[in-house]
């Protein structure tokens, strides 16, 4: 029974090792991607003020039934080795459009850079709205909490803000940034299973070794 028991154990240890993941860590507090691009304003008269949603597109080329493009991002702290040059031939990676600041829900793949690393957004957008004057452009400010997704580290809380200021051609430049607030993921729930059957048996070895 015994030899038994240590073959469960020995069986146990592998499947552990295999559920996971490669040793990282979070983000480091504060760590930054800025990008940033075009848009076209959704909704209201034109102004950023009163849209009522966005479209990320390149100038000229308003895309209402696809993603948005980056042309490039850049890292700080924890990523400054990081760099997408911009390049409008080979995309840096895409945003998803927010046609409807109403309707608009938690996005699972809200950003996405090929391989590297992806955002999603788990909470509602916060909209904050900053009227134009005769010395100041109109101003739209977004905001939300998600998880950056990044090679190499582990799934890491973030803080996402855009600001976009109105422009005179039609499409408006936005900037964009994520922020590492540094707090780790939370184990898979097979993971947390296995653990909890490896003290299980361990408890039980105990156990026999006693009796």
């Amino acid at each position: 029974m015994k030899h038994y028991l240590s073959r469960m154990i020995g069986a146990l240890a592998l499947l552990l090792a295999a559920a996971q993941p490669a040793l990282a860590t979070p983000i480091a507090v504060g760590s930054q991607l800025s990008t940033g691009s075009t848009l076209y304003v959704v909704g209201g008269d034109g102004s950023v003020a009163n849209a009522s949603g966005l479209d990320f597109a390149l100038p000229g080329s308003p895309s209402p039934d696809m993603a948005g493009i980056l042309t490039g991002y850049a890292g700080t702290g924890a990523l400054n080795a990081y760099v997408c040059i911009p390049n409008v031939v080979t995309p840096c990676g895409t945003i998803n459009d927010i046609l409807s600041f109403e309707d608009f829900t938690a996005d699972g793949n809200f950003i996405i850079a090929s391989d590297l690393f992806s955002f999603s957004l788990t909470a509602p957008l916060t909209v904050t709205r900053v009227p134009g004057s005769d010395t100041a452009a109109a101003a739209l400010i977004l905001s939300g909490n998600g998880i950056l997704y990044f090679a190499g580290f582990d799934p890491t809380a973030a803080l996402f803000t855009l600001v976009t200021l109105n422009n005179t051609d039609g499409a408006t430049t936005y900037s964009a940034t994520l922020f590492s607030t540094g707090t780790a993921s939370v184990p898979e729930p097979a993971s947390i299973w296995l653990f909890g059957l490896a003290g299980a048996l361990w408890l039980l070895g105990r156990r026999l070794k006693s009796a």
